[in-house]
């Protein structure tokens, strides 16, 4: 059992055999080929589908900057006169997103869109005194969407 020329014998006639029996293989494969038996014509790789193209109009980003201004104003000014809160941040942000798909088989794609987004941060400590820091982000695809300046 523990013999190494007997295991080295053994390896070799399993690897010789695998060896032979694959050369076999490919030569009848080649034989099919040759004599016309087989029919190697490949599948063509695209689906013969005609390409997609797809192209959304890009919305325009013309928002009243100046009411967003007042709206982030008027949230961080709640925090400012709570005495509790040391530290507090207020940020809206818009975004229009353009994503573009192109493949080698002619599939076009563009989409739009606008987003929007609202982050409320706040700072403070507990009667020990350990830090506390708290965050809330609402993300929103429409205006109309965003809920009013009572709820946030």
């Amino acid at each position: 059992d523990n013999d190494l020329e007997t295991l080295r014998r053994a390896l070799w006639y399993e690897t010789d055999l695998r060896y032979k029996q694959a050369i076999m293989n490919f030569l009848k494969k080649k034989g099919r080929f040759i004599s016309g038996v087989e029919d190697h014509q490949l599948a063509d790789f695209s689906s013969g589908h005609e390409p997609t193209v797809r192209i959304d109009p890009v919305p325009p980003f013309d928002q009243d900057l100046k009411s967003w201004e007042d709206l982030v104003r008027d949230i961080s000014k709640v925090f400012r006169e709570a005495p509790q809160i040391e530290k507090s941040r207020v940020k809206f942000h818009g975004d229009r997103v353009v994503r573009h798909y192109l493949d080698s088989e002619g599939n076009k794609l563009r989409t739009a869109d606008l987003q929007f987004g609202i982050e409320l941060e706040a700072w403070t400590k507990t009667d020990s005194g350990s830090p506390i820091h708290d965050q809330e982000t609402l993300y929103f695809s429409r205006l109309d969407r965003i809920p009013s300046r009572e709820k946030l």
